[in-house]
This record gives structure tokens, sequence and C-alpha cells, in this order.
């Protein structure tokens, strides 16, 4: 996977979980008549899911000080995730 696309699924993930609370509480009003366009960020976010959530969970269960996260830049290294951080 190139850098590009992976900056969209992490964007698209990054945006579906931090709005999944207001979109669940609407998903029941939504039902059948979803957007084309809502379906494919459903999908993309599911299948990118559980692998935010892996990442998430590792950096938070591995803290570091500020200008001192040399396990973190490893990490972000290691998972290439290096593409999609802001420059």
């Amino acid at each position: 996977m190139t850098v590009r696309p992976l900056r969209r699924w992490i964007s698209a993930g990054l945006l579906v979980l931090a709005a999944a609370p207001g979109i669940q509480a609407q998903q029941g009003s939504r039902g059948a008549s979803a957007s084309p366009l809502a379906a494919e960020i459903d999908k993309l976010a599911a299948a990118i899911e559980p692998e935010m959530l892996e990442w998430r969970r590792y950096l938070h269960q591995h803290p570091e000080l500020s200008n001192r996260e040399t396990e973190t830049s490893k990490y972000v290294d290691d998972a290439n995730l290096s593409g999609w951080l802001p420059g």
C-alpha cells in the first residue's frame, strides 16, 4: 500500500472513530436510506478499525515523556505509520 492511500484510510478511520457516538445514535434513523458515500465510509472504517485500535492501545500502554519518545518513534517506523503523520 502506498503512502497516499494509507493516509486516506487513516483519515477516514480517525474521522469515523471520532464521530462514532454520534454516528451510532443516528444509524437507527438512517436505516436503509443511507447514502452510498456513508456506506462506503462505514465499510472502509470497519476494515481498518481493528488495526487502528491496536495502534492506539499499544501507544497508550507505552507512554513516554515529551521529546523523549524513542520507543514510540521505533513503533511508528516499524508499523510504517510515518507516512500519514503531519510533517
